[in-house]
């Protein structure tokens, strides 16, 4: 409902999430469904939802997939925007997905202060835009609606264990003016290492069988 500050995992963790500020569901906008995760930026002091350390988010070397819809309803002044982070923002063994205030994406490793460099493709204003996260072995790729934005060479080890925070992170501010909706972190999994076509139908919430090594 409007308002509602009950974030549901529909992952079998049932992960339940601390948040700072006033992040809310809306109904102002969903891409599925009827709401949609509300954060309203930096200038009102930010917000996010924050998981605890887990071993779920300890990707160490390992591939996954971070996904999400967004959409961005104003562009900040003077401040970068984050839409996740895994891990503590600055330390070694982390990374966060940063929009700066023109719209554009990057990934931040670790200590860096900004992305080595930005996305090709934009986060355009009140549209919805499927954005991926993947990691193939060394191989980093950014997915704007199925279309690789940009792309590094990382070996970065993200450990055992990491907290992951939605919005930005744990105690910053700098959070998008918008909306997100039907974020998924796939352990494991590099779901996209090509252009592809972004899902029309909402994630299904049940268990995923391996079959001859396939997902």
């Amino acid at each position: 409902t409007e308002g509602s500050t009950s974030f549901t995992d529909s992952s079998t963790n049932a992960f339940t999430p601390t948040p700072t500020g006033a992040p809310v569901l809306s109904t102002a906008q969903a891409k599925f469904g009827a709401t949609s995760l509300y954060t309203d930026g930096y200038f009102t002091g930010g917000e996010n939802l924050v998981y605890s350390s887990n071993a779920a988010f300890g990707f160490g070397l390992a591939d996954f997939t971070i996904e999400m819809w967004v959409r961005r309803t104003s562009n900040t002044t003077g401040v970068n925007n984050l839409l996740f982070l895994l891990g503590t923002l600055g330390a070694a063994a982390s990374f966060s997905l940063f929009v700066t205030t023109a719209g554009t994406p990057g990934i931040r490793f670790g200590a860096a202060g900004a992305p080595a460099s930005y996305s090709s493709i934009n986060l355009d204003l009140n549209t919805w835009k499927h954005v991926a996260v993947v990691r193939s072995g060394a191989t980093w790729s950014l997915y704007i609606d199925g279309v690789l934005g940009v792309s590094y060479t990382n070996t970065l080890d993200l450990g055992t264990t990491a907290p992951f925070a939605i919005g930005s992170a744990s105690g910053n501010p700098c959070c998008i003016t918008g909306h997100t909706d039907m974020l998924r972190v796939t352990k494991g999994v590099a779901r996209y290492t090509a252009t592809f076509t972004p899902a029309t139908v909402a994630f299904e919430a049940v268990a995923q069988y391996v079959v001859g090594g396939v997902f």
